[in-house]
């Protein structure tokens, strides 16, 4: 309190000259009095020192155990008990403890957590406590979303703390504002319904849905501060938590069927129940195409639906990469373009025109195989030697691949293959439609031997290859770099494995180009 609001409560205001001349008389008193105010220690000032006219506030509202019995008052709801007060008091009287450092010591009690505040009511609890004030909209919104976007209640009280308004209320109590708190590694989790507004928090209510849902129980409390924890700490997203409950041995223990782990699928990541399209859609992909579950939950929960259903919780979503059973030739035969988008796109789309990514989202689907090929010793040698090639290619049907180069490099002719005039993943537009991307992007397509096999040549058919002139080594070594249909390239890779070949395009025949996907 400063000491011209003292002296004005003490000052009595008279309306004769007898009572201004008493006054006069008795100012150095008043003012001694006003000038030790601030600095006493205790409660000495007792109620019967009020005056009507100016009512003296205790001593416990000014200074050091004004600032600490405010914090009581407006983060826990109550008046300081006196061991806290003191305690309180005499950390920061001893500068042990700085404004900031006291402030976290209250908002991040187990007393303060027991209130399980909203992301709302939190942000709203800051303002009062370290503004001095209601919130304002633009400022309101702008923390919960940073919230919502990953922020942590910690980093949040930070910004609080080091606001111009928080310094400006550690001023009028004498208090030293102090540094901001080193934020840990998580942040705080609350739990349960919000005290203040009855609302549970996001992050409580997705993982005690996924309980509800995909267990048809309650969550146990230990499960619940597990998954909640890996989602406030943003070690895991929605997906990941996701898969963590369908892929758990209690879930798999259910052994549902396929309709009904579909329809468990619609409840947990659409929020509804399944339209017949969708139903039957995945179904035929269980049922004819040989599509596991994994890709089936891929596919809803890299979906638009489920993204939604993050942000009605405020969590991020992330992705989800499907586990895939061993591709085998015989199951590539039988799987749809649909299934083989599907399939290389992660549950992003099942058809050329649906995967349209960025270079950053093909990249991170990509790995690397190398595979050993045969190849001619030099330009002017007819010998072959073992060689290794290297191909960038999408992860998905990396394995798959790499066994069909191992089946071309075993067989009798020993087909050559030019590791440097061979590739596969590249981003770039499709050459005949610049508005879709090419399968190269995907990391599905794979040229082969492009010097003798340039996109437009003409395909050669086997009658034409055996009457190819060989009269010479480059002659020999071209006519043996050139794919055509029959040959144990094309066998191998078409025939058997499935890929398509771009010597069979109507518009530009491209003989040196295999893709998975067309």
């Amino acid at each position: 309190m400063r000491n011209e609001e003292i002296r004005k409560r003490h000052g009595v205001v008279l309306r004769t000259g007898l009572a201004v001349l008493l006054t006069l008389m008795l100012q150095p008193f008043f003012l001694r009095e006003a000038a030790a105010a601030p600095n006493v220690s205790d409660n000495s000032v007792s109620k019967n020192d009020l005056t009507k006219e100016g009512a003296i506030e205790e001593e416990a509202d000014t200074g050091v155990k004004g600032f600490v019995t405010r914090l009581y008052k407006v983060c826990l709801d109550r008046e300081p008990d006196e061991g806290g007060l003191k305690d309180w008091t005499g950390r920061l009287t001893g500068g042990s403890e700085s404004g900031c450092s006291v402030a976290y010591g209250f908002v991040f009690s187990k007393e303060f957590q027991n209130k399980n505040l909203c992301n709302d009511c939190y942000v709203k609890q800051l303002y009062v406590a370290f503004m001095d004030r209601e919130y304002d909209e633009g400022g309101f919104k702008y923390w919960t979303g940073q919230m919502q976007n990953g922020m942590t209640r910690e980093e949040v009280f930070n910004g609080f703390v080091l606001s111009d308004e928080f310094k400006a209320i550690c001023k009028d109590y004498g208090i030293t504002v102090g540094e901001a708190i080193t934020v840990p590694e998580y942040g705080t989790v609350p739990h349960g319904s919000c005290t203040v507004c009855g609302t549970t928090d996001g992050v409580t209510a997705f993982v005690s849905r996924l309980y509800s849902v995909c267990f048809g129980r309650e969550p146990d409390r230990d499960g619940l501060d597990y998954w909640t924890q890996l989602l406030w700490s943003h070690e895991r997203t929605g997906a990941s938590v996701a898969e963590g409950f369908v892929f758990s041995e209690e879930f798999t223990n259910m052994e549902l069927s396929d309709a009904e782990f579909l329809r468990c699928m619609y409840l947990a990541f659409f929020d509804r129940e399944a339209d017949a399209d969708g139903y039957q859609y995945w179904m035929e992909q269980m049922r004819f195409y040989d599509v596991n579950r994994s890709h089936v939950f891929g596919g809803f929960v890299n979906g638009a639906e489920f993204n939604n259903l993050c942000n009605r919780f405020g969590i991020v979503r992330g992705s989800y990469v499907p586990v895939n059973d061993a591709l085998t030739p015989q199951r590539v035969q039988n799987m749809s373009l649909y299934s083989r988008w599907y399939l290389i796109s992660e549950g992003r789309g099942y058809t050329l025109t649906d995967c349209y990514m960025s270079e950053a989202e093909t990249r991170a689907m990509m790995t690397t195989i190398t595979v050993p090929v045969w190849d001619f010793v030099s330009p002017t040698s007819m010998a072959k030697t073992t060689k290794s090639m290297t191909l960038t290619i999408n992860r998905n049907i990396a394995e798959y691949t790499a066994q069909a180069f191992q089946e071309i490099y075993a067989s009798p002719d020993q087909p050559v293959i030019a590791p440097g005039h061979s590739n596969c993943y590249f981003y770039r537009t499709n050459v005949n439609n610049r508005s879709k991307l090419s399968t190269h992007a995907f990391g599905v397509a794979i040229d082969l031997n492009s010097t003798n096999n340039l996109n437009g040549s003409p395909m050669v058919t086997a009658d034409a290859w055996a009457m190819m002139d060989e009269s010479n080594v480059r002659n020999a070594q071209k006519k043996a770099y050139t794919i055509y249909r029959g040959s144990t390239i094309y066998n191998i890779l078409c025939e058997k494995y499935a890929f398509y070949w771009g010597g069979y395009y109507s518009r530009t025949p491209d003989t040196m180009h295999f893709e998975f996907c067309q």
